[in-house]
Order: structure tokens, then sequence, then C-alpha cells
């Protein structure tokens, strides 16, 4: 696991391998092995599977769920409640 400088984690987990990019906000999340979480990106009450990427500076809403090896793009702010 790595976690980016200025990255706040948050009575989550996240699992082996995962990367928590700078800047970003995980709260309350579950955060799969190997997935990658961007810069700047906002998590909270979020499940990631394995694998699945994040793009930087993505905002998902409270909730999302994102499928293992799913990509959301940069930049999503505005995205289903699973993926």
């Amino acid at each position: 696991m790595r976690v980016g400088a200025d990255a706040t984690v948050d009575g989550s987990v996240i699992f082996d391998g995962a990367r928590i990019g700078d800047g970003a906000r995980v709260i309350r999340s579950a955060v799969g092995h190997h997935a990658v979480i961007g810069r700047n990106v906002v998590l909270i009450d979020a499940v990631i599977g394995d694998g699945a990427v994040i793009g930087d500076n993505c905002e998902l809403p409270a909730d999302a769920r994102v499928w293992p090896g799913v990509t959301v793009p940069a930049g999503s702010t505005q995205t289903p409640v699973a993926l």
C-alpha cells in the first residue's frame, strides 16, 4: 500500500498493493487489492474493487461502488452508484 503526500485516509480499509494519490480523501471506504486512487480524489463510504482505477480529480457520490477492474476517467464527478 502507498499513500501519497497530503492524502487523508480515515476509517477505511486499504488492501495490499493499493495506491492512494497525493491529496486524496478516502473516508469510511474500502479500497481493493492493487486498486489505484488518483490525486485529489474524494471517496466517502465507497467500495472500490480489486484492480479498479479512479482517475485524478474525481469526486464520486457517497456510497459509490466500483467493480473490480473498472476505470473511472479523470475528472469524473457524476457517476452512477455502481460501475
